[in-house]
């Protein structure tokens, strides 16, 4: 099936709250990636609802983490893997899927290498 985006409409969301084991991600670059095309498409076997935000990879810094982390703290520059809503702002990932991210690399080159 193929679907044409004609419009998308902004949607202001509530900023997510960080949950135990959890870091927030202040997102500084995104990748497009051939799951967020095959979700668009909606041949994906287990689509979110609707409204929901693409993307499954990112980089940016830390703005807060939930209890329980300890490999990354505010301020740090890092790369992550969240399931869904990575073109957001601030996104919400658990830290197993949260990455540091070496300062000769760019949030956009980060984003791109995912």
């Amino acid at each position: 099936r193929f679907r044409l985006l004609q419009h998308f409409d902004r949607l202001e969301a509530a900023e997510p709250t960080v949950a135990e084991g959890e870091v927030l991600i202040r997102v500084r670059a995104c990748g497009l990636n051939f799951q967020d095309l095959m979700v668009r498409q909606g041949v994906i076997d287990s689509l979110p609802k609707t409204p929901f935000i693409l993307g499954f990879e990112c980089a940016g810094e830390v703005e807060q983490v939930g209890e329980g982390v300890e490999k990354f703290k505010v301020g740090d520059r890092v790369v992550a893997l969240p399931e869904y809503r990575a073109w957001a702002e601030l996104v919400t990932v658990p830290q197993q899927f949260v990455y540091p991210l070496p300062d000769d690399l760019s949030f956009l080159d980060a984003a791109a290498l995912t």
